[in-house]
């Protein structure tokens, strides 16, 4: 389940001679609905979309769009593999040759070969996933909204084999060393202002760090020091989100930027660009933020101009800036990109409810 989903229900095979066909069909016929065929490499140099779809619809997807030509592929996840990928794609995290689809209300995530998408098998019983951290080779990290406890999965035999309590939802995660600092977002009465702390070598919570109200997307800079958008509780308990800075060695926030006003978006997006000097951050509209700043910014680059902005990404080569329309979550979903400045240089269609982009 989505967090806007919360504002709802509060206030509501391979011949070779036909290699270079396929190759061509499948890079330039943008947005056909035909059946993809696997072929090794495909999906090795471009942008995956997560489209979490509508509530209880079944319809997430993920989309692939090549920069090279701007071509888009549909639902192919579901395509390569003839089965519906399931019920709100949360999010994504590929791992050099798995990558791994966190399906938050079905409970699972779905492991796939990062070249071909071709399913590798499903980790099952997972209660609400939002997101996965890889801690090594044989272990894992899942974040959970219903559960209070985040999930410790076996990476060889793809089960569950622990949980660690957290006392509520838990979001976005990090791993510097061998300490995971994870992000706590509000849920219903559990109004959260707490990053925590876990040792991966106990799976045990050492210490939380207070910051601000509602927290949920997390960064890392190139001073290895951690960004946390917070996005208040301002409903309730009136207490207005912002953008802290967090020393993970001393576990103190040593800058804190509240935001001075209420409007901002039900869900915020936090992202970095390569070189890991500038933030650009969702509220309502596209801000960015260098990591030197000491106060936010007044001036968007990017205006709403009355679009559902939901997702924000920043391509790590070209520097390009994603940007997501959900559609309101009933119809497909708008991706515009823009250049550093902001100015629009191309758009296409995606699956409803656009919420990532995972860049490859």
């Amino acid at each position: 389940m989505n967090f806007r989903l919360f504002k709802r229900l509060w206030f509501r095979n391979k011949a070779p001679f036909i290699l270079p066909f396929l190759l061509f069909f499948s890079f330039f016929s943008c947005q056909d609905k035909s059946p993809i065929l696997a072929i090794e490499g495909q999906f090795s140099n471009g942008v995956l979309v997560t489209n979490e779809g509508q509530f209880q619809a079944g319809n997430a997807s993920v989309s692939f769009y090549n920069a090279l030509n701007g071509a888009v592929q549909e639902k192919i996840f579901s395509s390569i593999n003839n089965q519906p990928l399931g019920d709100i794609l949360q999010s994504i995290h590929i791992n050099e040759d798995k990558t791994y689809l966190v399906v938050n209300n079905s409970s699972k995530i779905e492991v796939v070969n990062s070249a071909d998408f071709t399913s590798i098998s499903t980790i099952e019983d997972l209660g609400s996933p939002r997101y996965i951290q890889i801690i090594d080779d044989s272990k894992a990290y899942v974040s959970d909204l219903y559960n209070g406890a985040i999930s410790i999965v076996d990476l060889e035999s793809g089960e569950k084999t622990g949980a660690i309590p957290i006392g509520g939802a838990s979001e976005e995660m990090i791993l510097i060393g061998r300490e995971l600092f994870v992000t706590q977002p509000s849920l219903f009465d559990n109004y959260s202002n707490q990053l925590f702390v876990i040792n991966t070598d106990s799976n045990e919570i050492t210490d939380s760090i207070t910051i601000g109200y509602n927290p949920s997307n997390i960064q890392l800079d190139k001073n290895n020091q951690l960004w946390v958008v917070c996005n208040g509780d301002r409903a309730v308990t009136d207490n207005l989100g912002g953008v802290y800075r967090i020393n993970p060695n001393t576990k103190q926030v040593d800058l804190a930027l509240p935001f001075k006003d209420k409007a901002m978006s039900f869900y915020p997006r936090l992202a970095m660009n390569a070189q890991k000097d500038q933030l650009y951050f969702l509220k309502l509209d596209i801000y960015n933020l260098p990591i030197t700043a000491t106060n936010l910014p007044t001036t968007p680059i990017i205006e709403a101009k009355g679009r559902d902005f939901y997702a924000l990404g920043i391509h790590p080569n070209s520097g390009q800036i994603y940007v997501g329309d959900s559609g309101n979550f009933s119809q497909k979903g708008t991706v515009t990109i823009h250049d550093e400045t902001g100015k629009e240089l191309s758009s296409f269609k995606a699956g409803v409810g656009v919420n990532g982009f995972y860049f490859n």
